[in-house]
This record gives structure tokens, sequence and C-alpha cells, in this order.
């Protein structure tokens, strides 16, 4: 059995692969070169505000890790629903949560450790609410789909191992900093 990248009209049962959250928890490191900056006048842009870009991060990471529980079957999605609505929303959480059902209801579960790396590229902190753009290099070369037998299932063949993920995180009052989107980049590798 094959683990296509997202549903067809045909099989609408079938499951997306996580790294679709990561759609799904979601790949956050851009592939980019950095240009060299040797003649380049100092300061030319304003720098991210750490502290804000890593409390961010930490809301994505926790967001990965928790999705990757469910999906490798230690957790329980209803049972961990409230700590994921905490960590995101919108289009984000219906993502985790979409994979996640796909996944169970297709009696897949996952082996071994998907790899990220993600990164704060952008951050807009005097916008109503603050805004961060992440983004992710999702790994999944160490990830197995297994049926319930524990048995390996093959990856769409068109699903890059390594892919670009970008993710939107807001900050709100109560809550700190929350996913409201993620997204994989198609054909893009990292």
């Amino acid at each position: 059995m094959r683990v296509p990248l997202s549903p067809g009209p045909e099989s609408p049962s079938w499951p997306r692969p996580a790294a679709v959250l990561t759609a799904a928890l979601l790949c956050l490191t851009a592939c980019s070169a950095t240009p060299d900056t040797a003649d380049t006048p100092a300061d030319p842009e304003p720098s991210l505000d750490s502290a804000q870009a890593e409390a961010a991060l930490e809301t994505y990471r926790s967001a990965q890790a928790l999705y990757i529980d469910v999906v490798q079957g230690e957790r329980d999605l209803d049972e961990a629903l409230p700590e994921l609505e905490e960590l995101s929303s919108g289009q984000a959480l219906e993502a985790f949560v979409s994979d996640a059902r796909a996944f169970e209801e297709a009696g897949v579960t996952f082996e071994g450790t998907p790899t990220s790396a993600p990164e704060v590229t952008g951050i807009d902190t005097e916008a109503d609410p603050a805004v961060a753009t992440i983004t992710d290099c999702w790994d999944d070369t160490a990830w197995q789909p297994v049926n319930e037998d524990g048995q390996p299932l093959e990856f769409d063949g068109e699903q890059l191992p390594r892919r670009v993920i970008n993710a939107r995180a807001e900050q709100h009052d109560e809550q700190g900093w929350v996913l409201t989107q993620m997204s994989p980049e198609e054909g893009r590798t990292c």
C-alpha cells in the first residue's frame, strides 16, 4: 500500500503524509544560499526580535512534537486535542487534526524519527496581532509509515522526503504564540 501526499477523489480515506502539517506538523529552514555581506552596508534590515522569534519557534516545535506523538500512536488525538488547540488554530489546527484522523482511520502509524530545522524568517511585532513567519526543512527519510500489522508502507512516489514547510504564527494575548497556517511548498526540497 502506498501512502499518498493527499487524498485523491477516488480514495478519500487515504492519509496524507504527516509532513503536510507539519501540513502533518508540521520544514522550517529555507534552503537558499546566504548572500555575501562583505560589501553590504551595516544593518540594512532590522533584526528579528530574538525573544519573540524563540517563543514562536517553541510553539511550532511543541505543536509538531505533539502531532508526531499522535501519528506514532503514542498519544490519542482526542486526549491531545485540548493541548493542540492551545498551540494552533484555523488552518494549522485543521491540518493537524485531519491528517491525524486520516492516518488513524487508515490504520497507519509511523515509526522512526522525522527531522526538522525550523527558523523564524520574519516577524512583525507591530502588527495586531504580532505575526511570525516560520520556514522549516522537514525530513521524513527516517520516518516509516506502517500498517496495523506493523508492515512498512511506501510513500507516494511523487512526495519528496525533504521538503519546505511554511508556517505562520500569531501572538495572542492570553495564549502567547499560536500557529494559524501551515503549508508545504509542493516540489521544493531543502
